[in-house]
């Protein structure tokens, strides 16, 4: 399935517990210019109440997403929700910010960067027991989002291992609050 529109494998084991701390740009995404993309959907990787998420594939420049979309009959309250989820979070490197929303017809998908270790519940479900110290990143990444939320006048509605992702790279892992939908 391929989506035209303007606006804009992970590893099977969590990374090692080192930390990295990145700066936030203290923009939010409604300010960011997001370019025409080509989206490719390519599996399901998890799914909720209002909608699915899809492992997905920018056509422009071959980067994997992660895409929301959203059901079809959905109700209105989701939608709006789902909408407002695009505009209003806070930037901060511990919450992943959506990059773009696709609008087609009446579906609707929310893309925004994939992370490469996936859902701490993934994560959880694959692994009998996760280090001491990733446990306490982890926690910690959370705590600082989610206090940066309230700050700035967002509540998250579902604070879950499904809606913490772990994403990271050479430096340490780094847990991203997500789906404020």
């Amino acid at each position: 399935m391929t989506w035209t529109s303007k606006p804009s494998a992970p590893p099977s084991s969590p990374p090692s517990p080192r930390r990295s701390r990145r700066s936030s740009t203290g923009r939010s995404v409604a300010s960011r210019k997001v370019s025409t993309l080509r989206l490719r959907l390519i599996r399901v990787i998890g799914e909720g109440a209002s909608g699915q998420v899809w492992l997905a594939r920018d056509g422009r420049f071959g980067r994997l997403r992660a895409a929301k979309v959203l059901l079809i009959g959905s109700p209105a309250e989701s939608q709006l929700r789902f909408t407002r989820e695009f505009g209003l979070l806070p930037s901060h490197p511990n919450i992943v910010l959506p990059e773009a929303i696709v609008t087609r017809g009446e579906e609707r998908i929310l893309v925004a960067p994939l992370a490469r270790w996936g859902s701490l519940a993934g994560i959880l479900e694959r692994r009998e027991e996760l280090p001491l110290e990733l446990c306490r990143d982890v926690v910690h990444d959370v705590a600082e989002a989610l206090a940066h939320c309230h700050d700035h006048g967002v509540i998250h509605r579902d604070v879950s291992p499904s809606n913490i992702l772990i994403d990271g790279d050479d430096s340490g892992p780094r847990a991203l609050l997500g789906d404020f939908g």
